[in-house]
């Protein structure tokens, strides 16, 4: 199923030059807003706080202290989004994540690219971004104004990935903080069997009599 996937992805852009280019260019937008992502979890984590942080920031605080710009800018080469924005437009419930004056720029580069991919191949949309089928089509729909509003409005909807998971955040920035790549591109394999497991239940359009989903 890994490979079907996979499969998806190229043949979402079917000539290979115009395959090349989409891929750079959404390449280039995932490592901005994950490198964005992780330069405010850093100051989150280092700086002193004015007001709580939130449990995960908490939990990486030690591993934090050992991460410099250089492995910032290793670990914002995962390829998938460090983001989950599965829940982009819904009404502000539980704390915000980030702080809205620095979520703004985040956010506005997050939607422009899901905007981007789930235009051109939303099924990347799935494997990079993590995203339900029914939020590819609605970010599709949206027009370039709406991204602008969205980013302004629903700052509270941005959260990091695998936030109940420190173990993922851990092994991800001291792979990139290590000096060989063989424990990094073993992390990026593991992220990405991660995001195609938990949209499995989505892709698959019917499952045996009995089967419980779950999801991490």
């Amino acid at each position: 199923m890994a490979r079907d996937a996979i499969g998806r992805i190229r043949s979402a852009v079917p000539d290979q030059q115009a395959a090349t280019h989409w891929s750079t260019r959404i390449l280039d937008l995932l490592f901005e807003a994950n490198d964005r992502c992780l330069e405010l979890m850093a100051l989150m984590a280092t700086a002193p706080p004015s007001r709580p942080v939130p449990q995960l920031i908490e939990d990486l605080h030690d591993v934090w202290l050992n991460i410099d710009a250089q492995a910032i800018v290793c670990a914002a080469r995962c390829p998938v989004l460090l983001l989950d924005i599965r829940d982009w437009n819904s009404a502000e419930g539980r704390p915000a994540f980030f702080r809205r004056a620095r979520a703004v720029a985040l956010l506005r580069t997050t939607l422009t690219l899901a905007w981007h991919v789930c235009r051109t191949a939303p099924h990347a949309a799935g494997v990079l971004l993590g995203l339900p089928p029914g939020s590819r089509d609605a970010i599709a729909r949206l027009r370039l104004g709406d991204l602008e509003h969205l980013a302004r409005s629903r700052t509270h909807c941005l959260r990091p990935r695998w936030e109940n998971q420190p173990q993922m955040w851990t092994e991800l920035l001291m792979a990139a903080r290590g000096d060989g790549d063989r424990a990094l591109e073993e992390f990026k394999l593991r992220a990405l069997q991660e995001q195609i497991g938990e949209l499995l239940p989505d892709q698959v359009p019917s499952w045996p009599s009995g089967f419980r989903r779950s999801r991490v």
